[in-house]
């Protein structure tokens, strides 16, 4: 039951990083198509968020193994 449920984490945590960096890359096509600025903000803001869950995380997981 462990292993199964550790899986289905593994594929959403895939799922969803792969969906930040679509959004990210999404933002930055349609920036180079309209040349406007502000969607390259935009795009960063998928991979603050990818990057903020992964260290997140790790402190988390730093933490309970105390």
């Amino acid at each position: 039951m462990k292993k199964s449920l550790l899986t289905e984490r593994h594929s959403t945590l895939l799922f969803v990083g792969a969906g930040l960096v679509a959004l990210s890359a999404l933002f930055l096509w349609i920036e180079h198509l309209t040349h406007v600025t502000f969607l390259a903000h935009m795009a960063a803001i998928p991979l603050e968020i990818l990057v903020g869950a992964i260290v997140v995380e790790r402190w988390l997981a730093g933490r309970e193994r105390e």
